[in-house]
């Protein structure tokens, strides 16, 4: 198993085991989305990279979301990753939908990412696979005395969404986060 590999598994598990948490509950996230690095996603054939682990309840529907994401650029330009979303009513706690995704492109502008794949498993019926899924992160730092940092709700649609999304998309729907960290490492 490469390092990569291992590395994403790692994170997908991490995501996993916080998403069966009781949805009030603080959630620690993953040592890389704290800003402990893990030798900078472990491999020297790393380009760029967006991970993390995030939190929010949204401020239109009430809904409690909940993402883990990794984003991988490689030296030869491909890119690899995972998302994970689960989604709760905040107000009950009653199960809305979870899904699971694999990124296959993201652009960073400054301390931005918009992200982009293609849905593999969704408990919504809506999204089946192959559903195109999109959303947007923002890394304010790691500071005290910096901001929250920021992160959407995912969007979904149609063939070819996510990738004029991730070329040149508009940022939509970015909520302070409440519990987590990303990381965008240009």
């Amino acid at each position: 198993m490469s390092l990569i590999h291992g590395t994403v598994m790692l994170l997908v598990g991490l995501a996993v085991v916080g998403c069966e948490r009781n949805p009030g509950e603080a959630i620690t996230a993953p040592a890389a989305s704290r800003g402990e690095h893990i030798t900078d996603v472990a491999t020297p054939d790393v380009m760029q990279s967006v991970t993390g682990h995030y939190q929010f309840v949204g401020i239109n529907t009430g809904n409690d979301f909940k993402y883990s994401l990794s984003a991988i650029r490689h030296d030869d330009g491909s890119v690899s990753g995972e998302f994970e979303e689960r989604v709760l009513l905040n107000s009950t706690g009653e199960f809305i939908r979870q899904t699971h995704g694999t990124v296959t492109c993201f652009e960073i502008v400054g301390n931005m990412a918009r992200i982009g794949g293609l849905v593999d498993h969704a408990t919504d019926p809506r999204f089946l696979p192959g559903t195109e899924f999109r959303l947007v992160v923002v890394d304010n730092g790691e500071d005290a005395s910096d901001p929250p940092d920021k992160g959407s709700n995912a969007r979904f649609g149609f063939p070819g969404t996510a990738q004029a999304f991730c070329d040149a998309g508009t940022p939509f729907n970015l909520e302070d986060l409440q519990h987590g960290n990303v990381e965008v490492r240009p």
